[in-house]
Order: structure tokens, then sequence, then C-alpha cells
């Protein structure tokens, strides 16, 4: 009866800590953004997808952890921002006049300290464990370009 309790005022609101694989994925999805154009920042083109919603939504299934696909989404999004001032990636990011200000919490600056070293292949490596199409895992053996050609989104 307690868990049902819990359960439901979580449901209502109750904020969920990220895990450290969310705190990755928005390290991934700021460093790797693709900005080539100078113009628009789009999500890494590793992913395969278009637009942002879509990016976050490959990750759903496996980081979600029981929010609603707009809470997941909003998360996942203020996540990848805490890291934007880190990188020249076209975005702002959190400036000091925003509710979270511009510092990485620890757990935030472990996963950059972690991973800065790291070349964005082998950052990616990491985070397509936790990729999803539409429902169904994608194989963590698939290369960049498999991912990235479009051949499994087009299936």
């Amino acid at each position: 009866m307690v868990s049902t309790e819990m359960a439901k005022v979580r449901d209502i609101g109750e904020t969920r800590k990220r895990s450290d694989d969310m705190i990755l994925v928005g390290y991934f999805l700021s460093r790797c953004t693709d900005f080539s154009d100078g113009k628009v920042p789009r999500p890494p083109t590793s992913l395969g997808v278009d637009s942002w919603n879509g990016a976050y939504d490959l990750f759903f299934d496996a980081l979600s952890d029981g929010r609603s696909q707009q809470q997941f989404r909003h998360t996942l999004r203020n996540t990848r921002d805490i890291f934007d001032s880190l990188f020249d990636n076209g975005r702002k990011g959190w400036s000091d006049g925003q509710k979270r200000g511009s510092e990485l919490s620890e757990r935030d600056r472990a996963v950059h300290e972690q991973w800065i070293r790291n070349s964005d292949e082998d950052l990616f490596r990491k985070v397509r464990e936790f990729l999803v199409e539409q429902g169904r895992h994608r194989n963590p053996d698939w290369t960049r370009d498999e991912l990235g050609s479009g051949f499994i989104t087009n299936k």
C-alpha cells in the first residue's frame, strides 16, 4: 500500500533524480551537436534524426525512469543545456541569470572530466547502448555509419 501511495506522489510531479546514464547522454548531445552550418544547432548526425525531440525520443525507453514523454524530453534537454557552456555548439545553455547558473554539479563535472579526453567516437559507442527506435531496441554492435546512414530508421 505504501509503495502505491508513493507511486501516486511520483506521478503527480515529484522530482526524479537524473541517472548517471541520462547525464552522460545529455553530455553527448551537447558535445556532439551538429553546428556545421553555423546557423542552427542540430542533433548529432550519428543519431540519424532531424529534430531534438526525435533525438530525445531515441533514449526514452532506456532512460525515462517513469517520466512521461514530455517530462523526459524536458529533463534531457535541460541536462544537455547544462553542458552547453563547455562546447562551441551554437547554443548558450544555462547562463548566470538563469535558475541553474552556469556551474556544473559534482556529478555533471565528473562526467565531463571522465569523457573530455575521449573521442566523440568513444562517447558515441558508450551512449548508443541506450538508443531505441520507436520502441525497438537498437543493437549496440551497429556502427556509427549504420546508425547515421538512416537505413535503420527507414525500415
